[in-house]
């Protein structure tokens, strides 16, 4: 990951590798605003070198029993902040949580998937992660934890902005808690060659409810929600009708980012393609099942 900086070196930090949570959480509290947290350290590293952030202390994970568990407990997977994207791979969650699978499968590479975590890619705070728009689609919410107390807050508005996240300096999101429901869902991305998305949408269908969230990401600083509520779906009439009053809806609601990498007018094209597409793969495939 490079934004175009000049620097290959990493500037001067300490490093801290705690052995609990509460050891954690202790040198958080006391390194408030000085301190960065960093578990795969794919974000952390690459930010620091370009010198978008410079932390006098650097707090290692990866030795914090607490948050490499992944467990499933009163109908929720909980994700701690150390389990790796590459464990979220296997095929337990294939079926139970498709729209989870699908994001983490378009997480960077195989290399990366290894190192990484959906909570980092998470706490990272950009536009282009996937992890983002995918958790909020299945209504996922993230426990944050510090010194004294812990808080549960829907990951939906978690995110502020660019690099922006409703995290206090001395806390830290310890898990994603991920609902599980009987769910149909899809996570598209087109990346024109690159691991950042020009334009992603994330599609979690609440069979037993019939309703759905449809999540794009990489089009502004925060992900875009559209409930079917907003277009009027209406699961008793048929599927054209129904997408056409999605298209006329983004048509005329959703105005994507224009900057370097793509127009507004093109990421509003590929929006379209890939929120028809997520549409056509969740509804039709159940239509054509029953």
């Amino acid at each position: 990951m490079s934004f175009g900086g000049p620097y290959f070196t990493l500037p001067k930090f300490k490093y801290l590798r705690p052995d609990s949570l509460e050891e954690l959480l202790s040198s958080l509290h006391e390194h408030s605003g000085n301190a960065k947290i960093m578990s795969g350290g794919v974000g952390l590293l690459a930010f620091m070198k370009e010198r978008l952030t410079a932390p006098e202390y650097v707090i290692s994970i990866s030795k914090v029993p607490e948050l490499k568990t992944l467990q499933i407990k009163g109908g929720v997977l909980a994700v701690g902040a150390n389990v790796h994207l590459s464990e979220l791979e296997s095929g337990s969650i294939k079926n139970s949580l498709p729209t989870l699978y699908r994001a983490v499968k378009n997480i960077a590479d195989p290399t990366i998937r290894n190192m990484g975590t959906l909570v980092g890619d998470l706490a990272e705070a950009v536009p282009w992660g996937d992890a983002y728009p995918a958790l909020i689609s299945m209504e996922a919410e993230a426990e944050i934890s510090k010194k004294s107390s812990s808080r549960v807050v829907p990951v939906n508005g978690l995110v502020l902005g660019l690099g922006q996240i409703n995290v206090d300096d001395d806390e830290i999101i310890s898990r994603a808690l991920i609902p599980l429901r009987k769910v149909r869902g899809t996570y598209l991305k087109f990346a024109n060659g690159s691991e950042y998305g020009l334009a992603t949408v994330a599609l979690t269908y609440f069979t037993e409810e019939k309703r759905f969230n449809l999540v794009i990401g990489s089009a502004s600083e925060t992900p875009i929600t559209i409930r079917e509520s907003d277009v009027d779906w209406d699961f008793d009439k048929d599927f054209g009708t129904n997408v056409e009053k999605l298209e006329r809806y983004l048509q005329l609601n959703v105005n994507p980012v224009d900057d370097l990498l793509a127009s507004s007018d093109f990421r509003k094209n590929v929006i379209r393609y890939l929120s028809l597409q997520a549409v056509k793969e969740v509804f039709l495939d159940e239509r054509d099942q029953n």
